[in-house]
């Protein structure tokens, strides 16, 4: 795979402070943590598509949004449905030093919202694990390693991470690390808490009204997985019919 995110200092580097693990004050839903990925194949040259990865750092949950380039308006405007999509309130938000988010248009967004913002030192991506184990994990797994760049295969990435993201957040279990113990024999080993889904741990903080937690909760009792499922891989067909001869066209070739 290959990076595209591009750190430059600014004045915003002076203001945002560095965050390089969570504050026990922000161990509760709402700190969110952001990254891009960029979807394109094997060269850097032109423009494509990018996703953008915004994950909850306490829950789990997880939001994609596919975006044509990394201009700052599509970063926002990405930004604004994303929260739309959590169901409760962002008050956190973390990146890395990429320049998509270091910029004028993404800080007044925040401020506007009054969020508290953080950042990762530059070259430390494990600042920011939550969000790029998810691009991993989610983003490369359910969109693959194909060149997007045009207008239908975003709509059809859209489409894709509407239905990922509904089958990760209400079906599929994860452990969350929750500190370290020493062996017997000297060794210190993480320990990790019972599998939960981030609907799940949504629902165990409390912080749902009533009404969210039944639209939840009718939400899981009514989606059909098996559909879903298919939906999903018939998406990822089309993605894979409109961007193969694209993108082995553009593979280096043996020496």
């Amino acid at each position: 795979g290959k990076s595209s995110t591009q750190s430059r200092k600014t004045r915003l580097s002076e203001l945002i402070p560095l965050m390089t693990h969570v504050p026990v004050l922000d161990e509760q839903p709402g700190l969110i943590a952001v990254d891009t990925v960029a979807h394109c194949g094997h060269t850097l040259k032109g423009e494509y598509a990018y996703t953008l990865t915004a994950t909850d750092v306490f829950t789990g949950w997880t939001v994609n949004r596919a975006i044509k380039n990394k201009a700052s308006k599509w970063i926002v405007e990405a930004l604004n449905e994303i929260s739309a999509q959590f169901p409760y309130p962002i008050d956190h938000i973390h990146s890395d030093n990429g320049s998509e988010f270091l910029n004028e248009g993404v800080y007044q967004w925040t401020q506007h919202h009054a969020l508290v913002r953080s950042r990762s030192r530059p070259r430390h991506s494990n600042d920011n694990p939550w969000a790029e184990q998810k691009n991993g994990d989610i983003v490369r797994r359910s969109a693959f390693r194909y060149r997007y760049d045009t207008d239908e295969e975003l709509e059809l990435l859209n489409r894709l991470w509407l239905l990922v993201n509904l089958r990760k957040n209400l079906f599929l279990p994860t452990k969350k690390a929750i500190g370290h113990r020493r062996t017997r024999s000297g060794r210190y080993v993480r320990d990790y808490d019972g599998p939960r889904t981030p609907a799940q741990r949504v629902t165990d903080t409390g912080i749902l009204l009533p009404p969210q937690r039944e639209q939840l909760a009718h939400l899981y009792a009514t989606v059909d997985v098996a559909g879903l499922s298919r939906q999903i891989t018939r998406i990822q067909g089309e993605l894979i019919r409109y961007a193969r001869t694209k993108t082995q066209s553009q593979a280096p070739k043996a020496a």
